[in-house]
């Protein structure tokens, strides 16, 4: 039986999934890097929808800064995963 699932969910407070959730990890990049990387895969309409649910507010229990590398993302998120784990 598993015990942990994880949802990668952009939307998961708007569509009510955060009550089912026992922590929540919100991932965050400043501005600047996240329109670039919006640019690249989304239209314009999409970008400010998308931009829109950055200034959502809700009290997550983790928030990572994603300004730099999928590398040190990933790393950031082993360092939580380790920490509940442990909990």
């Amino acid at each position: 039986v598993q015990k942990h699932i994880v949802l990668d969910c952009a939307l998961l407070v708007p569509l009510g999934f955060a009550k089912k959730c026992t922590y929540i990890i919100r991932i965050e990049a400043p501005k600047k890097i996240l329109s670039r990387r919006l640019r690249k895969k989304y239209t314009k309409k999409q970008q400010q929808f998308v931009m829109q649910e950055q200034q959502t507010t809700y009290s997550p229990d983790f928030i990572l800064v994603n300004d730099g590398t999928k590398k040190e993302l990933k790393k950031q998120i082993r360092k939580i995963i380790t920490f509940l784990y442990a909990a």
